[in-house]
């Protein structure tokens, strides 16, 4: 019910035809697998998750999203998850214009690269700092 509701609330779509892809999702040749079997048929050590759907903030007012979908984002056991500074921007689809103008989302990394070396610790501890810095 939940991966319905939150279908029919991002494609507009009716409950009959959302009902209908969510069944087809969750059954049959084509069925989606579990995290479990995701992790373990391929050996995943990150997954990334697609199709979120914003859900009702948290009491802090921090935004929440809900994902009825993982991919595959890495099989390498030497694989790092590196921590950093990005934008999310979110388009909304045009409700009039759903096919010329579906919603969209993209994100702009912001990015440093510096190479600490013993002879710059000057330098150095200015890039930790502002690695650190929030």
């Amino acid at each position: 019910d939940e991966g319905v509701d939150d279908l029919m609330q991002a494609r507009q779509m009716s409950r009959e035809l959302a009902l209908k892809q969510v069944k087809s999702q969750y059954t049959g040749a084509n069925s989606r697998d579990s995290l479990q079997t995701k992790r373990d048929k391929y050996q995943a050590v990150y997954l990334s998750f697609d199709r979120c759907i914003e859900i009702p903030s948290t009491e802090f007012g921090i935004k929440a999203y809900r994902s009825h979908w993982a991919e595959l984002m890495s099989a390498d056991p030497s694989a790092e998850v590196i921590f950093g500074l990005g934008h999310v921007h979110r388009q909304p689809s045009d409700p009039v214009l759903q096919n010329q103008k579906p919603g969209a989302a993209w994100t702009e990394i912001v990015e440093a690269i510096e190479i600490l070396t013993p002879q710059q610790q000057s330098s150095n501890h200015q890039s930790l700092i502002a690695a650190l810095s929030p």
